[in-house]
């Protein structure tokens, strides 16, 4: 229920019945007295009475309240605390009390009895026996008063900024902010990778950049000289690795480039490898590796070849036609008495009718004679023989043979 008592500021009475073990929480009722942590007690006639006693009370927080007042005995008890202990031994008859808490904001500079909050920097005044009273400083804060702002950065136990990070005290706290080089919240920072991107580092083109924890460190590519120590490094002079043999390793049949701080090695054309290690292409292994006429014989050559045409074939061996030996008679052996054939690369002879030989030697004339003369007689003979025996008288006749 809401309060009516003045100056009482959102005070409120919550009813529910919650035991745990004989502490009280909320409300706890059907309980013993209290016996401890009693800071006042009175005799008042009814809750409400009871209640303000509580609420303007600055050290109080709860009531254990009896409704039957016997003998004008206290039935209003104002405790310290909401963890109260019952004795769970009582006897049923003494089981009549009621606790409550009291829902009062003790934080008001001014209460009703004109009591100022003495302690600091959101302090809570608690009761104390000894004492009139003290103060349970909020964290960041300490002192009887809480007015001494607590160095949380003197410590490391007492903060928790990363081993990578400043600590700042502030009022009542502390900020953490990483070390330049580091990223994070102050809490966890880890090291940024300068040379991850060359928008965060200052290392020449031709240099090295190397990340190191907070810091990146930038070396010249070998072929470059250094001009100064700072971050910063310009080409001063590049080394022209092809001038000399000696300060490359290119093969001898490959071409050696030069470029920033470094070369570039080309086999020769003809030639394959890595350039460092090159070595010749048989280009006449396969047809298709070199453009020589089919009418040629390829020979290689290292890094090249060379295409040569066959005999009775005429061009510069990529290009090959036949030659016609007998279109001249210098260019062909064939016999005056023969017939010159022309054929691919080649040429035939064959003696004429009336000749024998091998075409480029041929001979017969008088042998033909000879042998037509002694195939004329023989026929001649043959014929007479032959008219003697048909005659029917035995008249000599003269044969002239010619």
């Amino acid at each position: 229920m809401k309060s009516t008592i003045s100056c009482i500021r959102g005070s409120r009475v919550r009813r529910r019945r919650h035991t745990d073990r004989g502490i009280a929480t909320e409300v706890a009722e059907s309980v013993s007295r209290l016996t401890t942590n009693i800071i006042a007690e009175f005799t008042e006639p009814n809750f409400i009475l009871c209640f303000h006693r509580c609420a303007v009370h600055r050290f109080c927080v709860a009531i254990n309240y009896r409704e039957k007042v016997e003998e004008n005995k206290p039935n209003c008890q104002l405790t310290n605390t909401t963890k109260q202990k019952f004795d769970e031994n009582a006897s049923k008859k003494d089981k009549v009390w009621t606790f409550r808490k009291v829902d009062a904001d003790r934080n008001l500079v001014t209460s009703c009895g004109g009591e100022v909050n003495e302690c600091h920097n959101g302090g809570t005044m608690i009761w104390d026996p000894k004492k009139p009273f003290d103060c349970l400083c909020k964290e960041g804060y300490e002192g009887e008063f809480c007015k001494k702002d607590v160095d949380e950065c003197s410590n490391e136990s007492t903060h928790d900024c990363d081993t990578n990070a400043n600590c700042t005290s502030s009022p009542g706290s502390y900020n953490c902010q990483c070390f330049s080089g580091f990223v994070g919240d102050g809490r966890n920072c880890s090291d940024f990778d300068e040379c991850s991107e060359n928008s965060t580092n200052d290392c020449d083109v031709n240099a090295k950049c190397s990340n190191s924890p907070a810091s990146y460190n930038c070396q010249c590519f070998s072929g470059f000289l250094l001009c100064n120590i700072t971050h910063s490094y310009f080409l001063f002079q590049d080394i022209d690795e092809c001038s000399k043999n000696s300060t490359n390793d290119c093969d001898v049949n490959a071409n050696c480039t030069n470029s920033p701080a470094s070369y570039n090695c080309q086999c020769f054309s003809g030639f394959v490898g890595d350039g460092r290690n090159c070595s010749d292409i048989d280009e006449c292994s396969e047809n298709s590796t070199n453009d020589c006429d089919v009418n040629a014989n390829c020979t290689n050559s290292p890094g090249s070849y060379n295409c040569q045409c066959f005999s009775g074939f005429v061009g510069d061996g990529r290009n090959c036609s036949d030659i016609d030996d007998c279109s001249n008679e210098s260019t062909n052996y064939c016999d005056t008495n023969a017939n010159c054939s022309n054929t691919p690369g080649s040429y035939n002879c064959q003696c004429l009718s009336g000749f024998v030989g091998d075409g480029r030697n041929c001979s017969g004339n008088e042998s033909i004679d000879k042998v037509s003369k002694n195939t004329l007689s023989a026929e001649i003979f043959n014929f007479v023989g032959e008219r003697l025996q048909e005659s029917p008288t035995n008249n000599t006749r003269r044969i002239f043979l010619f």
